[in-house]
């Protein structure tokens, strides 16, 4: 089977099974973490995120498996980028020294604020509206959405860009490279409107079996326009970032998406 297509995620897989049946010490420990967020993956692997650093990605093959990156472990002596972590998320001391490790290294790899953190922040203070983040298809040309979000039945499509980014004002074919990436977005909304439905139906039924969730939300449509969500972190508003953010909003006038500024107030 074609992997990274909605056809591949199997509601009934192993890993599933296994977690649903046993439920492990790690998983509870994981699950019982309001500091982490869990995604389930169409190819039928499991990734746990704190704050967009992936603490663990999960998957069958033989028996449950669990790697992490050899940095989160404090690992010197490997050859290895990722490796075992079962044995430390079994114990809610090792998880948290994971969790630490990655504010040491993943967070503060900039100086900057990172995307990824205030994506993590979003899900976290929103989990029952945010049923999914970092959506890779890849099928054709690969895409990846930032979050997936569920109100009132209905699924949109998000992207989140911090207002410092260069593509909400660079150009790229005559065109801003942000406008470019959203509509090919709009473009895969219709393309797969019929699949994504069914997809997340049966995504949230499994997060649902595994505890992840305590109900099964409805889902009734498909937002045609995906949002384009822009995080700005300026405390003080210089007449350069007034210009910057008069700039945004003029390039996206007349799009064919959806945008909202979030963060500090415009």
């Amino acid at each position: 089977m074609e992997v990274g297509i909605f056809n591949s995620f199997n509601k009934n897989s192993k890993l599933f099974e296994l977690i649903e049946k046993e439920k492990p010490l790690w998983w509870r420990n994981i699950i019982s973490d309001k500091e982490l967020y869990i995604e389930l993956r169409k190819d039928n692997y499991i990734n746990v995120y704190y704050f967009g650093g992936c603490v663990a990605k999960i998957w069958f093959d033989k028996d449950i498996k669990a790697e992490t990156h050899y940095k989160y472990l404090k690992q010197t002596d490997t050859n290895k980028i990722y490796v075992d972590c079962i044995s430390e998320l079994e114990s809610k001391g090792e998880l948290d020294k994971i969790k630490k490790r990655i504010k040491e290294v993943y967070l503060k790899e900039e100086s900057n604020l990172k995307e990824k953190e205030i994506q993590g922040k979003l899900i976290l203070s929103s989990k029952k509206k945010y049923i999914d983040s970092e959506f890779a298809y890849n099928k054709d040309n690969k895409l990846r959405f930032d979050l997936v979000s569920l109100e009132n039945g209905e699924i949109t499509y998000v992207e989140l860009k911090l207002i410092g980014n260069q593509r909400l004002t660079s150009i790229k074919d005559k065109e801003i490279e942000i406008i470019i990436q959203m509509n090919k977005y709009s473009e895969f909304i219709q393309d797969y409107k019929d699949e994504i439905i069914p997809y997340y139906k049966k995504l949230l039924s499994v997060k649902k079996r595994l505890g992840i969730i305590n109900s099964i939300p409805e889902i009734y449509r498909i937002n045609p326009k995906p949002l384009l969500l822009i995080f700005n972190s300026y405390s003080e508003l210089s007449k350069g970032k007034k210009d910057r953010i008069n700039n945004i909003i003029s390039n996206l006038e007349n799009v064919n998406f959806d945008y909202t500024f979030i963060g500090n107030k415009i």
